[in-house]
């Protein structure tokens, strides 16, 4: 197989492959805006009924301990997305030789 046609079909392959992972990162932020929100909405919900400060000042802590768990969470959830992304894109490419290493460098140059 020539080279340019190896090259063009990792390019086609590869940017499918961020395509789909575009589309995981966004429905993954859509999934944890939701149940933030949601989280959000509870918490107000919860705060409405409490008798005094002490259960305000629990629910406060515990509301912020869920939330600083969660975006922990999501961090590293798009963190294997954009990792398994740049995995399968890289498998993509034909392997380069030393010397296409150094004439591509030559062109910098």
């Amino acid at each position: 197989m020539p080279l340019e046609l190896s090259i063009a079909e990792a390019v086609a392959r590869s940017g499918e492959i961020w395509a789909q992972a575009c589309l995981a990162w966004q429905a993954e932020l859509g999934r944890f805006a939701a149940a933030r929100r949601q989280a959000d909405a509870e918490i107000q919900a919860s705060l409405a009924q409490c008798r005094d400060a002490a259960e305000v000042m629990r629910l406060q802590r515990d509301w912020f301990a869920a939330a600083v768990r969660d975006y922990a969470l999501e961090a590293d959830q798009l963190m294997r997305i954009a990792s398994r992304a740049a995995g399968e894109g890289m498998t993509c490419w034909p392997p380069v030789t030393g010397q296409e290493v150094v004439e591509s460098a030559q062109l910098i140059d």
